[in-house]
């Protein structure tokens, strides 16, 4: 539930931007750590979906502006407020992309090993861990966004009509 659009906490229909509402919340968990509509039940967290506005203020200082402002959009309470499909959301995703980093520069094995064991890197200073991460999740985010994009796409007209 607590990754339910604001539509289908109510019960109206489900679209394209029902899924870009949910790829929000997901972009925004990479980005800030948490579910920022998740409560202690099903009601709360629905009450979250449907009220709570997510703000710029609730990211961290070092969250590039041009990712708050797509993340912002795709979490627009109102669907027609969203982005008007999935080619313009990837679009817009993909020029956030520009310039930032995109390859991790440490063996893979140790951002493995520090993310399921949740022992930090010790050979890398802090701000190079913290890119690392913030790269780690936008190069999530977007490979979710490009997986949901594909099944929307392929899967859609059967769903959608």
């Amino acid at each position: 539930a607590a990754y339910m659009s604001p539509e289908q906490v109510v019960g109206k229909p489900v679209t394209f931007r029902s899924d870009l509402f949910s790829l929000g919340i997901i972009a925004c968990e990479m980005v800030i750590g948490r579910n920022p509509f998740r409560g202690e039940n099903i009601e709360i967290t629905s009450q979250c979906i449907l009220n709570m506005k997510i703000k710029s203020s609730h990211f961290p200082v070092s969250t590039p502006s041009a990712l708050r402002k797509w993340i912002l959009r795709a979490l627009e309470k109102k669907p027609e407020r969203r982005f008007n499909s999935t080619e313009e959301a990837a679009d817009a995703l993909a020029k956030v992309m520009t310039g930032l980093p995109r390859e991790l520069d440490r063996p893979l094995s140790g951002w493995l090993k520090a993310t399921f064991t949740g022992v930090p890197f010790t050979d890398s200073p802090v701000w190079e861990t913290k890119k690392m991460f913030r790269a780690g999740a936008i190069t999530g985010a977007v490979c979710m966004f490009i997986v949901g994009a594909g099944l929307m796409y392929l899967l859609g007209p059967r769903i959608w009509g």
